[in-house]
């Protein structure tokens, strides 16, 4: 397995992936001298790239998510939040299928391997607030911040 720290205006994130395809993109400290041949971490960074500058809304990456057959719903569903938008935990719960699992759609947030790639910071409490984010609070609300302004498209 390869990884990288790639450095993005919301912090460092720790791309890895193997030749099958991204393991995981994570906020965390590190350093890297260059860009391991891998062809999933270069794609990566390119369209991390891309989305901290506002030319794409979404990724196209092979991920190779390990979880629950429930999670991997919630996940699913996470990637269709429109760029610059916001649901809160319990209508991600009820688009996913589950209308009274909110807090259980809550934790698969918690347990997304692939912070800014499924953009579990679009999902915030019923009552307006941030809510929790596991890279913390205020990287969720810079990366809010970040779409609300390039919401150009």
């Amino acid at each position: 397995m390869d990884c990288f720290y790639h450095k993005t205006p919301a912090g460092k994130l720790e791309i890895c992936a193997d030749k099958n395809g991204l393991v995981t993109v994570r906020f965390k400290n590190g350093n890297s001298v260059k860009i391991p041949p891998n062809p999933h971490i270069k794609k990566t960074v390119s369209q991390l790239n891309h989305f901290f500058s506002g030319k794409i809304t979404s990724f196209s990456l092979t991920l190779k998510l390990k979880g629950t057959a429930f999670q991997t719903k919630i996940w699913q569903t996470i990637k269709n939040i429109p760029y610059g938008t916001t649901v809160s935990y319990r209508n991600l719960a009820a688009a996913a299928g589950y209308p009274r699992a909110y807090r259980a759609a809550a934790a698969a947030c918690k347990a997304n391997r692939f912070a800014v790639i499924i953009p579990c910071h679009r999902v915030i409490k019923s009552n307006g607030r941030t809510g929790g984010y596991s890279a913390g609070r205020k990287r969720k609300e810079k990366l809010l911040a970040l779409e609300k302004t390039n919401k150009a498209f």
